[in-house]
């Protein structure tokens, strides 16, 4: 669904971001080592600008509304915001009579960085108040997953009018609207936009015989597949001679994505050993007066090729507690110290992590390093998450997930191994900063 109201907030913010970063510089004069040109030109390059930002905007599906894709949003925008300034330096370097500023264009990328991504948020959340009315179709095994994804959607896009199924089964607070035999019946009452169909054990003809009676009632049918959260997210349509198939491209990092993954984890690191360095002092005091025990909680952790590591943190549960225990999902869990408690909501119990990312045993965008008594049960397909090094942060973190159990967020961490780039890992770090002064999902 393409939105005009999107358009013209990006051509005013494009406009606002290039005047204000005009004025920025102006402003700024006393330190540069000579003052900014006139407002004249800067104002009649401005259309340029637009011609340049708009389109580009509009390649990468800006102007689109798209359900659940705020990830892929994000990446497209920081394409497009990049290359307009790129395109704009190269229209600088050509032109020199247009005389336009290198500061002045960081402004402008900065500006957009800090305005564009709000107001869209306000409009898509103005344009999307009437949610698409659906019903879940499918096998009992696929549908709760089905559910939570939705769940994870950041905008009401969807009313679930309740589940269809050959059995009823408790998921979360959905009402069970009766058996496939008697979906005619249900669409007829509950008038559907949508219906998501998960049926991957029935046969060709059954399924197609729900297909074209949801079409008869005018219903969009969206079909889901037994690898649905795992694989699909990177999967892609294509067809051999007329057959239509879903195919997973085979995508391997390359050395210059490594290369700078690892240059970026060492770097940012130090920068982050270096700014928290009285925390270093203060935590290990206020541990060590709070309860008896080591400072640091040590834990064997799976890592890159099923490589044992220890990681560090530091301890925020009393020294009896065994090592092997899961990590607690809820703030009230009795094994927390007092102290543990205020550090594990601000997240501080992970600093010491930045140890092991300068040691190369973690990075800071991955998988959640695991324990090996769970990797020890991981079916093969589970182990793909082990091609990767583990992370401090991830998508598990800034979807909302991290109240769950490691081994179930593999969606997540399937994702990000088969999308991987140094742009996801950039948006990763950048979501996660909310998650924590928000204090999201920490305990």
């Amino acid at each position: 669904m393409k939105s005009k109201s999107l358009l013209w907030i990006d051509i005013f913010t494009l406009s606002f971001s290039w005047v204000l970063a005009y004025w920025t510089r102006y402003w700024l004069n006393p330190i540069f080592p000579r003052p900014i040109n006139p407002f004249l030109p800067y104002l009649k390059f401005l259309p340029y600008l637009l011609l340049v930002s708009v389109p580009l905007h509009a390649f990468f599906g800006l102007f689109e509304i798209k359900r659940g894709k705020d990830i892929e949003e994000m990446e497209n925008f920081l394409k497009a915001v990049l290359l307009s300034v790129l395109v704009v330096m190269s229209l600088g370097f050509l032109f020199r009579e247009l005389s336009i500023g290198r500061a002045v264009i960081f402004f402008f990328a900065v500006y957009n960085f800090i305005f564009l991504p709000p107001l869209r948020i306000m409009i898509k959340k103005k344009l999307t108040k009437k949610p698409v009315k659906i019903i879940l179709a499918g096998e009992e095994e696929i549908l709760p997953l089905v559910y939570q994804k939705l769940n994870d959607v950041p905008f009401p896009f969807y009313d679930i009018l309740g589940y269809v199924s050959p059995h009823k089964t408790k998921i979360a607070k959905l009402t069970y609207l009766g058996k496939p035999e008697e979906l005619e019946r249900i669409l007829g009452e509950r008038k559907p936009d949508e219906v998501f169909l998960a049926f991957p054990s029935y046969s060709r003809d059954k399924l197609l015989s729900l297909v074209i009676l949801c079409e008869r009632y005018g219903v969009e049918v969206k079909l889901l597949t037994d690898l649905f959260g795992i694989f699909t997210q990177s999967a892609e349509l294509g067809e051999v001679d007329g057959i239509p198939i879903c195919y997973l491209p085979l995508r391997k990092p390359s050395f210059i994505y490594n290369f700078v993954k690892r240059t970026m984890d060492i770097f940012l690191s130090i920068i982050g050993l270096v700014l928290t360095l009285p925390l270093w002092i203060i935590i290990p005091i206020a541990i060590k007066l709070d309860s008896p025990g080591p400072v640091f909680f040590i834990q064997e952790r799976v890592g890159k090729g099923g490589k044992i590591f220890r990681m560090f943190k530091f301890r925020t549960m009393y020294k009896n507690v065994s090592p092997f225990e899961y990590a607690p999902t809820s703030p009230s869990d009795p094994r927390i110290t007092r102290v543990g408690r205020i550090i594990r909501r601000m997240s501080l119990d992970e600093l010491p992590q930045l140890i092991n990312v300068l040691k190369g045993e973690m990075s800071l965008v991955g998988p959640r390093p695991e324990m090996p008594f769970i990797v020890e049960k991981y079916e093969e397909w589970q182990k793909k998450r082990l091609e990767v090094k583990p992370g401090i942060t991830g998508l598990w973190q800034i979807m909302g997930r991290k109240d769950r159990p490691l081994h179930e967020n593999l969606e997540y961490d399937f994702y990000y191994i088969r999308n991987r780039s140094i742009l996801l890992d950039l948006i990763i770090l950048l979501k996660t900063l909310p998650q924590v002064l928000l204090r999201k999902g920490a305990y």
